[in-house]
């Protein structure tokens, strides 16, 4: 069987570049300084306040792969590297067509929210004990 390692890239959007209100909104709940901090960290697993910045694939069985990854100045050139492209693009909407397999057939919203939950367990002086 085939398989395939795929690997999403995404940061939170510029917080100074958002309006009064969606900078209120964001911050509705943090009450330290930390938190706040926190939440701004937060923003690139939001659909709203986050972007994609570079899309992975890995055949491990091959070691050959792809990164597509954002250049918006537009001055990079594609290159290969050990068996690994490199394709900048100023935008998804540049992917054609023809790279394009297959196609989702579900979604799982929410899904970054799993791992926020455990890295603020593991930060607090909680003890995480598996048996």
């Amino acid at each position: 069987m085939t398989k395939l390692v795929f690997d999403i890239e995404t940061i939170g959007i510029d917080y100074e570049g958002l309006d009064k209100k969606s900078k209120e909104y964001l911050m509705k709940f943090a009450e330290t300084p930390e938190d706040e901090e926190e939440a701004k960290d937060q923003m690139s697993f939001s659909p709203l306040t986050g972007e994609v910045v570079a899309i992975g694939i890995l055949n491990p069985d091959t070691n050959k792969g792809a990164v597509y990854f954002r250049d918006p100045s537009g001055k990079l050139e594609k290159e290969s590297e050990n068996n690994i492209q490199y394709t900048p693009l100023s935008s998804e909407k540049d992917i054609s067509e023809d790279k394009i397999i297959g196609k989702a057939l579900f979604r799982i919203p929410q899904l970054g929210w799993i791992k926020l939950v455990f890295v603020k367990i593991l930060k607090s002086e909680l003890k995480l004990i598996i048996i």
